[in-house]
């Protein structure tokens, strides 16, 4: 259908379902389930549901470039094909990840499976509690899964040749015991999960195909701390017990019901509480690598379970009953058992009540037991709230004033009779508890209000002295510049603690600064200054993969350069020894083309931006401008200098996913990606009160910066953004004239849909009714005069971001005559992955960027022969 220019663009409802897998592009091979799911599609597909086969022709607006759609292309319908340099980023080969043994003598390179065919996102899903389960499988409706695998001695002189290991392929959850002797993992080779023992000094894989895992909320499995079994959830019962019933949904309001945020596929009716508890319903058991299987416990709704480091008690969390229809699983009561494995008695309860009627506090969390863990040989821990009275300082600092209110951690040892006695408390909210290898506890507490993160050392109390508790560090929660990195553990005694070495700790980090990134790992002290073991060398990026030895000091190095990409090396830093180990990625020779060089540039206030720019291989300024591609995401600060901290890095091997802005490098585009987008808020301030004003200023700031290079005259620049990235595109369409086009994908328009919070915004929409209608694009949808493309996956979960949202602004858009098109993912959820979705999605984004190239190119030609008309007739 052609539509003049003054006309509306809609997406047409033109039977989707019965055009949707009528790409000749699939798989002849997937052809029955293919033709299977088209029908069963006709039959649930609403009708006028928008989707990726409702291509008009060509559709304008009176805001500007058209979508000038290939007409032979546009005639397709199903998913189209994007040009091939486009279509070879989709289908690339992914980088390795490692794992290395407990004993850091084996090392397990995985390969990440490719994009899969969306045959396999159709697969029929149980979507109850916040949770998407494959119920015939027992498995999660979304799973990290490797299609390779090799094992080699992490010093790299043996490699570990398995006769049938390729059949075994895909594979989800290696874990090495932890002995480092053997290596369990999960086969789909057979389209149902069947758990497999390697054993490393045989070189044998034993399959354990009897048993039934279940597995609906997670792959989540562990060994037993001497290496002799694991400890999963079999299936307990039939899944088809609830049956099906067709009832009202029914909701009462209650007495000081808290606010939430809101949530997707929670639970409606009694049928839905009876259909999820059979489906999670396992019965937790003991399974040897000889396949001896024995059952522990009663069955039960258990989502997690945690052996002690003596291997004489499991720590078991089972979710409690009645469930909520408020929250996900996650939030449900809970209750926290500790069972005698030699008994199987109970030994201890606690509980946990249901996070429904508690609100989303982060400074003040719920009076209930959380970050339960194991300490000592069968200590058992675990933090709690508990409110104060309003005169109890928690510190004399004023940076520490939370009166009413801290954190405790209690103890408990076995026999679990006495009553839990106090290791220490803190005035901010605990996030994680770190115990060290000298019984010493580090600490990790976090106010979100302020974004600060503050680390500090508990020395437990002794019978001579209270607990004491020194502070490491205090930074903001975006400060990546005096980020600490990651802290080096190791197994010891059935339990992984953090290694010290004469009192100090050994952490390894990216290291941003303003002049780059060097890696480094260093030794630290609680209150004293660090020092530096290794660095990453100036001329290329190396960053530690592991430590495998303090005496003398074993590093695993992932190098890479600007032309090499990433590969695995042993070294000794002191000796100078190296090693080269193995490839992790591969070469991808037409990005090693590709330009990129950091802009630094300010707004109109002064405030410091960045982004990095990208240009296409064999770019010359001399072509003059370019079509960019604009990518940014806002993000909320507290403290300007830390808005300001940079992140570019030009020693690494340059790396491009089908779903990033700079796979449009592919097809000759520039790409100014991650650009500063700081929404700032400092003192009394908050930072999304000013926060239209702060966009527009750093989205002036980046296109001038882009204007002074030469890159681009103005009228090709598309700005593009994913989820709270879209709904800024959404928002600069609508508020400023900048920008030829947008890009916005999963993204939430209309804010009184989140009534709740959004982001970093802690206020309801009745506390900031003005605030919430001000920055939300939808109310002034008149104002897009822009062509806008909008992508939404028709399965989207995420909390505030409902496909809804991007059908309302289309309607919206459409109706009040500007330029929009709506394209819908089936089986898509908040972010894509299907290969036929990828490839669409990125022909789309190819489609409206060179109709904004053309069309300015025909502008300029227009403008240019005027202004020679203008001079002959002169």
């Amino acid at each position: 259908m052609r539509r003049s220019p003054s006309t509306t663009a809609i997406v047409t409802a033109k039977r989707p379902a019965a055009l949707f897998f009528a790409s000749r592009r699939l798989n002849r091979a997937s052809a029955p389930i293919t033709n299977m799911i088209a029908v069963l599609m006709s039959l649930w597909l609403p009708i006028g549901m928008a989707s990726a086969v409702d291509i008009d022709n060509e559709f304008d607006g009176s805001g500007g470039a058209a979508f000038q759609h290939n007409q032979a292309a546009a005639q397709l319908t199903g998913y189209q094909m994007p040009s091939d340099q486009l279509a070879a980023v989709v289908s690339q080969p992914k980088t390795a990840r490692v794992l290395v043994s407990p004993d850091n003598q084996w090392l397990l390179l995985a390969t990440p499976q490719g994009a899969p065919s969306v045959t396999e996102l159709a697969r029929p899903l149980l979507k109850l509690a916040g949770a998407e389960i494959d119920a015939e499988r027992a498995l999660p409706g979304r799973l990290s899964l490797y299609d390779d695998m090799r094992l080699m001695s992490t010093d790299g002189t043996r490699q570990l040749q398995l006769p049938g290991l390729a059949a075994l392929m895909p594979i989800t959850a290696p874990k090495f015991s932890p002995d480092g002797k053997q290596l369990a993992l999960v086969s789909l080779a057979r389209e149902r999960a069947v758990l497999h023992f390697i054993d490393l000094s045989l070189g044998t894989i034993r399959a354990q195909p009897n048993l039934k895992p279940n597995f609906s909320l997670g792959v989540d499995y562990v060994w037993l701390p001497d290496s002799s079994a694991v400890v999963l959830p079999l299936t307990a019962g039939s899944h088809s017990d609830a049956g099906i019933s067709i009832t009202p949904a029914i909701k009462q309001s209650q007495p000081g019901q808290a606010a939430k945020r809101t949530h997707t596929n929670l639970l409606k009716n009694a049928a839905d509480k009876a259909r999820f508890a059979a489906q999670i319903r396992t019965q937790l058991a003991q399974v040897s690598p000889l396949g001896e299987v024995s059952h522990i416990g009663a069955p039960g709704a258990i989502v997690d379970a945690s052996p002690s480091p003596d291997g004489r008690f499991l720590l078991i969390t089972e979710l409690r009953e009645p469930f909520s229809l408020r929250v996900p699983y996650r939030g449900f009561a809970k209750t926290f058992s500790v069972i005698d494995l030699g008994s199987g008695d109970i030994r201890y309860q606690l509980q946990s009540r249901s996070s429904e009627n508690e609100g989303d506090d982060d400074e003040h969390p719920a009076p209930n037991p959380r970050l339960l863990h194991w300490q000592g040989e069968a200590n058992l821990v675990w933090a709690q709230s508990e409110p104060g009275s309003k005169t109890d300082k928690q510190s004399k600092d004023p940076k520490d004033s939370n009166t009413g209110w801290r954190d405790n951690i209690w103890q408990l040892p076995p026999p679990f009779s006495a009553q839990p006695t106090l290791v220490g408390n803190t005035p901010w909210p605990i996030r994680s508890l770190q115990w060290r290898d000298d019984d010493k506890l580090l600490i990790t507490q976090y106010r979100r209000s302020k974004q600060q993160i503050r680390r500090s050392l508990l020395t437990p109390a002794t019978a001579k002295a209270p607990f004491t508790l020194q502070d490491w560090y205090q930074i903001s929660s975006r400060d990546t510049y005096r980020d600490p990195g990651t802290l080096h553990s190791h197994w010891q005694a059935g339990k992984h603690v953090l290694t010290t070495q004469n009192g100090a700790l050994l952490h390894y980090g990216l290291g941003y600064s303003d002049s780059g990134m060097r890696p480094f790992l260093k030794q630290t002290r609680v209150g004293e200054d660090s020092s530096l073991l290794w660095q990453s060398e100036a001329d290329a990026f190396e960053q530690v993969e592991e430590v495998i030895s303090l005496a003398p000091l074993t590093l695993l190095i992932r190098h890479e350069t600007p032309n090499s990409p990433p590969a695995l090396y042993w070294t000794r830093p002191a000796s100078g020894e190296r090693r080269f180990l193995t490839e992790l990625g591969k070469r991808q020779p037409w990005l090693e083309g590709v330009s990129r060089e950091q802009l630094l540039f300010e707004r109109a206030d002064g405030q410091r931006l960045s982004g990095t720019l990208y240009l296409p291989a064999g770019y010359r300024p001399e072509q003059g401008s370019l079509p960019v591609l604009i990518w940014a995401y806002p993000r909320e600060f507290r403290d300007n200098s830390v808005a300001g901290q940079l992140s570019f890095n030009p020693l690494a091997y340059p790396t491009v996913s089908a779903s990033s802005a700079r796979a449009m490098l592919a097809s000759g585009i520039a790409v100014f990606d991650r650009v500063s987008m700081p929404i700032i808020g400092e003192g009394k301030a908050l930072p999304n009160d000013s926060f239209i004003q702060q966009l527009t200023a750093n989205a002036e700031a980046a296109v001038q910066v882009l204007k002074a290079r030469g890159i681009s005259d103005g009228s090709q620049i598309v700005i593009g953004g994913h989820s709270y990235g879209a709904f800024m595109v959404a928002n600069l369409l609508a508020h400023t004239d900048l920008f030829a086009a947008g890009i916005a994908r999963s993204g939430a328009y209309n804010r009184s849909l989140t009534p709740f919070g959004f982001q970093n915004e802690r206020r309801s929409y009745w506390q900031a009714q003005s605030l919430y209608q001000a920055m939300s694009p939808f109310n002034v949808a008149d104002k897009i005069n822009e062509p806008l493309l909008l992508i939404h996956g028709e399965a989207d979960t995420n909390s505030g971001t409902y496909p809804m949202q991007s059908t309302r602004l289309f309607d919206a858009v459409s109706t009040l005559g500007g330029n929009v098109r709506l394209v819908t993912l089936p089986f898509e959820g908040h972010s894509y992955r299907a290969k036929e979705s990828l490839q669409h999605l990125l022909w789309e984004q190819e489609q409206l960027i060179r109709s904004v190239s053309k069309k300015s190119a025909s502008h300029t030609e227009k403008t240019a022969n005027n202004q020679q008309n203008d001079n002959i007739n002169h």
